[in-house]
């Protein structure tokens, strides 16, 4: 549980691990308005994984997203056109990178064109310096840009990065609070698509924003 509690309030796990599964609950419930619990899974070693959490007095998951972490199969891929793949993302339907757990990063908007991805920064994302690493920034900004080219594709269409820029314009530490990766598609042709993207706070201050460039082929 302390895994999950540092992602969602941006402190370490070990700060959280001292508050015992009530205490924990009950901060989540003054701060959110809802209880928030986790799903444990097993992985082949024995050891505990979180699978998703559901959120509310029972294990109903009324309303709630269930998320995994993996790889979706190159068929699965085949079958669905890009804008169906970034919401089975969203909607758990489909497993997040496994990235996204290593970061803590979440996906949770799209349409055509356009991608949300959100992220709490905390102290596992420092550089030595102190501040969060400019790593954090660039890729919520590849991911965000290179699903929003995805989404405007065709079943049977990929996309991957060719390159990509980023301006790391305002310093961001484990104090910045939630942040927002926005991702829109610019162009979308046969074999090359662009994007730009931008890194706000919840204050909508620009905190980093890129372009990127990728190479759309047949799966």
């Amino acid at each position: 549980m302390s895994v999950v509690f540092a992602r969602l309030y941006g402190q370490s796990p070990a700060a959280c691990a001292s508050a015992d599964l009530h205490d924990q609950e009950t901060i989540a419930k003054a701060i959110f308005g809802k209880t928030i619990r986790q799903e444990p899974d097993t992985i082949p070693d024995g050891g505990p994984q979180i699978r998703g959490a559901w959120y509310g007095d029972d294990r109903s998951g009324e309303g709630v997203t269930m998320k995994g972490y993996g790889k979706v199969s190159e068929e699965q891929q085949k079958a669905i056109s890009g804008l169906e793949f970034v919401q089975g993302l969203i909607d758990g339907s489909l497993p997040l990178n496994t990235m996204a757990r290593t970061l803590g990063y979440d996906i949770t908007e799209v349409e055509s064109g356009r991608v949300v991805i959100t992220a709490v920064p905390n102290d596992t994302h420092l550089n030595p310096a102190g501040g969060v690493h400019g790593g954090l920034s660039a890729t919520l900004l590849d991911s965000c840009m290179g699903l929003a080219v995805l989404s405007k594709l065709e079943k049977g269409i990929g996309q991957t990065t060719l390159e990509f820029k980023i301006s790391l314009v305002r310093p961001i530490t484990p104090e910045t609070g939630m942040i927002k990766a926005e991702g829109i598609a610019l162009t979308c042709g046969r074999r090359i698509g662009t994007a730009e993207g931008r890194v706000t706070d919840t204050s909508g201050r620009l905190l980093a924003h890129g372009t990127t460039t990728c190479l759309i082929f047949p799966r």
